[in-house]
């Protein structure tokens, strides 16, 4: 059994993908898998920070939106998430999350790496 704790794993993220503002999480899982997927991060994004639009080629991107909300970018689709929203990005898309409300977003984020 794996029983991880985001509090013990949380850190501080300065514009992360070159994001505004600092996040607050961490990876949760990375090495325990032994499968394609790569990682699961859990995130805090305060008011006026974000995960600045980024790609990945060869792998997908599951976004699970926990609280809060914010404007999640998927290439040219520009689409507003709230708690229990799920985003999926495919290889090669460029994606990122925004929060322009009070709320604090809480978020889960997935990476598998593509059978290829």
């Amino acid at each position: 059994m794996i029983v991880k704790n985001v509090e013990a794993m949380k850190q501080e993220v300065r514009n992360l993908h070159d994001g505004r503002g600092t996040v607050v999480g961490g990876t949760l899982l990375r090495e325990e898998f032994d499968t394609n997927w790569q990682f699961v991060d859990w995130w805090t994004i305060p008011k006026n920070a974000s995960i600045g639009t980024h790609k990945h080629e060869g792998e997908e991107e599951l976004y699970f939106i926990v609280s809060g909300k914010g404007m999640m970018t998927v290439d040219t689709e520009e689409r507003e998430v709230r708690a229990g929203d799920l985003v999926v990005t495919k290889s090669g898309s460029y994606h990122g999350l925004r929060n322009e409300c009070g709320e604090v977003i809480k978020l889960l984020v997935a990476l598998v790496k593509m059978w290829l």
